[in-house]
């Protein structure tokens, strides 16, 4: 099976928030840093997941992502 660039590191980055274990979200920086991609390029990512209600963005100054359903 073949998969997209793109679903690749939205996979990836979703283990990544699973696999946390001190907070429940991460933020967008962080989550670029771990994939070695552009903020922006991930950003397009984790709106598209939160469109389809996998993800939710939790507001704030130390706000990021985090899975919509535990």
């Amino acid at each position: 099976m073949k998969m997209s660039v793109e679903v690749e590191y939205a996979l990836h980055c979703l283990l990544y928030i699973v696999k946390l274990k001190d907070k429940d979200y991460v933020g967008i920086k962080d989550l670029a840093e771990f994939q070695g991609v552009s903020e922006s390029y991930l950003s397009k990512v984790f709106t598209k997941l939160g469109k389809a209600g996998i993800t939710k963005s939790v507001p704030g100054v130390k706000g990021g992502y985090e899975l919509a359903r535990p």
